[in-house]
């Protein structure tokens, strides 16, 4: 429930807009309540936190079209940034910027000052019976300095993040993130890696159930207590077909359940499918996105070698996490250790490969994206288990096979050398 939770608000930009709106709007009534008298807070505040109504009238209607047009360029500049992550870097990488808090608690904050502005001004008494001095004009002021704060706070952070290096390191973190957050998933339910053949709980002629998907979309979340939970409740066997992150539609069959009796499962309780994938179970997309940064880079329109390289070497860290949890099942027991759930996983071939076979065909004739993909692998090789290494000796083969050493100086073949061995 709580990674559902958490995929929900990153799909959601105007959440935190909404919570600074309705904390204006609450400020507002205070604030009110104060000015008429209902909590006479009037007489213990000074004289200059005070004004008069129709200096009031004037400081919130400019105060208003101020904040509104702050709003508009903050709204702009954050357009502007997510067409350069679409265009230069990868169009995966925009909610990478949607989601981080400093943008969207930005708009929230000028957002709220513009509510508080025009509501005060709107619920302004100015009839002459009931002229007199107000607070609300200091705090719009007070409203106004903060958002003018968060303002020039907001330019710096898009000067920070619009810097492809620091996207490349927030897209590291994230990748990594992903694989040591699963391991610890998979460690808390006593989860199984399974690498090669293995037997199976027999049910042999017993009920089966095929699970349909029930959209079109990528399967993004697994609920893995909640799987053996039901399969215990049961008493049967739930093995999947396909791992996360594979696109399914209605027609997919994706898992099967075999019981003592015909058991009837509602997949939404316990898959979640979208649009896109995420990185809350899906290790792969995180370095999927490192890898799309890097073949952007190396496209004839961008030709910057130097940010690829930069893109292959950060990937060393998250493959190795990655290939430490990789294997051909993951088998999730019950308390007792009885088998439940059965998921395929991708192996460490599978990982290495969709990593690095784009970059190898469409880097083959640079010598210097060729070089950091071996110095990668070769890191890979020696901190991975024994799958892990027999995996990175092939995919450098695979990718030395890819170029035409014929066309290499003679150095170059000598420093590749020492890669390969």
């Amino acid at each position: 429930m709580i990674k559902e939770w958490i995929l929900k608000e990153e799909n959601t930009v105007w959440s935190k807009p909404l919570l600074y709106s309705i904390f204006s709007l609450i400020l507002v009534i205070f604030i009110q309540i104060i000015d008429r008298g209902i909590i006479p807070l009037e007489s213990y505040l000074p004289s200059i936190f005070l004004v008069e109504k129709p200096l009031v009238e004037t400081v919130l209607s400019t105060l208003s079209g101020a904040l509104l047009t702050m709003t508009t360029i903050t709204f702009s500049t954050i357009m502007v940034v997510l067409t350069t992550y679409s265009t230069q870097f990868s169009p995966r990488t925009l909610k990478n910027y949607l989601t981080k808090p400093t943008a969207t608690r930005v708009l929230g904050v000028f957002m709220g000052g513009f509510v508080y502005s025009t509501v005060s001004l709107l619920m302004l008494d100015v009839s002459e019976e009931n002229s007199g001095v107000v607070l609300s004009a200091t705090v719009g002021v007070l409203v106004a300095l903060v958002c003018l704060g968060y303002f020039a706070y907001f330019i710096h952070n898009v000067a920070t993040f619009i810097r492809v290096s620091n996207l490349i390191e927030e897209l590291t973190s994230d990748a990594l993130a992903s694989s040591v957050k699963e391991k610890q998933e998979i460690e808390d339910i006593n989860g199984e890696l399974i690498h090669g053949s293995f037997t199976l709980f027999s049910k042999e002629g017993m009920p089966t159930a095929t699970i349909y998907a029930k959209k079109d979309g990528y399967v993004q979340l697994i609920n893995y207590k909640g799987l053996v939970e039901f399969a215990e409740k049961n008493d049967c066997l739930c093995m999947f077909t396909i791992p996360i992150g594979t696109y399914v539609t209605t027609s997919t069959a994706i898992a099967t359940i075999v019981g003592t009796k015909t058991v009837e499962m509602n997949s939404e309780e316990y898959i979640t499918i979208g649009a896109e994938r995420t990185t809350l179970q899906d290790r792969e997309y995180g370095i999927q996105k490192l890898v799309e940064v890097a073949l952007k880079a190396i496209s004839p329109g961008i030709n910057d070698p130097n940010t690829a390289i930069d893109c292959i070497k950060h990937l060393k860290e998250p493959l190795k996490e990655a290939i430490l949890i990789s294997g051909v099942y993951l088998l999730l027991p019950n308390e007792n250790g009885e088998q439940k759930v059965l998921i395929p996983r991708r192996t460490a071939e599978d990982i290495l490969y969709a990593a690095f076979y784009q970059l190898a065909h469409y880097g083959r004739q640079d010598v210097s994206v060729l070089r950091a993909i071996l110095e990668t692998l070769h890191f890979v090789e020696h901190h991975s288990n024994i799958e892990g290494k027999e995996a990175a000796q092939k995919m450098k083969d695979y990718c030395s096979g890819k170029f035409d050493k014929g066309s290499l100086h003679p150095l170059d073949n000598q420093k590749l050398s020492d890669l390969l061995e």
